[in-house]
């Protein structure tokens, strides 16, 4: 798993779902999706077999837990699985701030004084 600030969606194909699968006792209840995923300046969406719902845990020792939907790509990707920002910063896993900090110019001190 991987997390990925920059994704808007938590995403495994359909390969590494099935091994994943093989360790679990239950099956993935893999649903339909009318979602339309679109890679980093790529104008075709991503194939999508659906989606499913799933509780994750982050193991930094936070006992934070999240229900998060994946999108299952079609057949086998080069990417490892990820997490998107939302996941990841209700797991706790990244801290997100708005800081800004105006940089200081002549201009702008004798504007004040």
């Amino acid at each position: 798993m991987e997390a990925n600030s920059c994704s808007t969606a938590n995403i495994i194909d359909e390969h590494k779902l099935e091994k994943l699968e093989s360790s679990l006792q239950n099956k993935t209840a893999v649903r339909p999706t009318d979602t339309r995923l679109f890679a980093f300046a790529q104008g075709e969406p991503v194939p999508l077999v659906g989606c499913f719902d799933v509780e994750i845990e982050s193991i930094r020792g936070t006992g934070s837990r999240s229900t998060a939907t994946f999108l299952v790509a079609k057949e086998t990707t080069k990417s490892r699985p990820l997490l998107s920002l939302d996941t990841c910063a209700e797991l706790g896993l990244l801290h997100l701030t708005n800081a800004t900090q105006e940089k200081k110019t002549e201009a702008s001190s004798q504007t004040r004084n």
